[in-house]
């Protein structure tokens, strides 16, 4: 059995395919380990700097096994996509397959899993020591993302949860245009990540506190006006955007530095959401509704489809 069918060589494109703990190409002149149950795609020489870094920073992160939000946030993300994932369940002939890119502990995936139990369900990073500790059903690859990792039009749903926002603007455009080239022919893209249109989000990123709630120095987050721009460019079709504030995991918020700040800051912008700007501004300004949002919201989420 092929446990990582459907992977390629980032380097030549090459199908791969399982020989004991060993990936390698048809005319074995690649080989790929698997260690511990994961797929190690990843070749160290092809790393920029910034990459480098970036995986450095989460090997050495200091909070294991707790997802920055809630689980009401999974399950209403996977609610608002049913409808496209429904419909390409009831097209699809084979294995309905999925792929978390840039996940680490893979807390979107393992969400996926529970409510796709049948899919193939993937998770991709540069941080083996993330995951190590994903959910033992999803299937596991050390891997770059701007570099090729699935076999063309073998990918049904991707998603970018919290990780694009790491890569330079190149990266981003080379993921973004890597995934277009893996999805199906009607596969379906989910982008869900911080927004920079946000005020309190810019004056954060300038302040001190910063060190409080950032692991990466270089943190930063995207315009979503920009990134329609290059999703569209890579040859997507947006499908919906919208902005929100989401229900953060207190067990995650805990493990800063001066946490209670920061948990009633996270609360109050969650109950402004739900009570102010979904049930007022969508009534009173419902033309200019999305537009304004993004300026009092932390996160954005795009659904793209092929």
């Amino acid at each position: 059995m092929d446990y990582f069918s459907g992977l390629v060589s980032p380097k030549s494109q090459a199908p791969l395919y399982q020989d004991g703990k060993i990936l390698m190409s048809l005319d074995r002149s690649e080989y790929f380990p698997i260690q511990n149950g994961i797929a190690v795609l990843l070749d160290h020489n092809m790393l920029d700097n910034k990459r480098n870094y970036e995986m450095k920073i989460f090997d050495e992160l200091p909070i294991h096994n707790i997802s920055y939000f809630r689980p009401s946030l999974f399950k209403k993300i996977i609610g608002q996509i049913n409808f496209y994932v429904k419909n390409m369940h009831e097209r699809i002939d084979n294995t309905f397959r999925i792929v978390e890119l840039g996940g680490g502990e893979g807390h979107w995936a393992a969400h996926c899993k529970e409510k796709y139990p049948k899919s193939d369900v993937f998770v991709c990073d540069l941080s083996l020591k993330a995951l190590s500790r994903c959910h033992p059903e999803l299937k596991r690859v050390c891997a770059d993302i701007t570099c090729p990792i699935f076999e063309k039009k073998s990918i049904h749903l991707a998603v970018f949860w919290v990780s694009l926002h790491h890569l330079g603007r190149e990266s981003l455009n080379k993921a973004i245009t890597e995934i277009f080239s893996a999805l199906d022919e009607s596969g379906v893209l989910i982008i869900f990540e911080p927004n920079s249109s946000f005020f309190i989000r810019k004056i954060m990123y300038n302040s001190s506190l910063k060190n409080d709630v950032y692991f990466d120095k270089n943190e930063k987050a995207l315009d979503f006006s920009e990134l329609s721009s290059i999703a569209k460019k890579a040859g997507f079709i947006e499908m919906q955007k919208s902005f929100l504030n989401p229900p953060y995991n207190s067990l995650f918020v805990k493990q800063l530095k001066h946490w209670y700040l920061y948990m009633i800051a996270v609360e109050i912008l969650y109950a402004v959401d739900r009570f102010l700007l979904e049930p007022v501004f969508k009534r009173l300004l419902p033309a200019r509704y999305k537009n304004i949002k993004k300026f009092f919201t932390l996160y954005g989420f795009a659904v793209y489809k092929k």
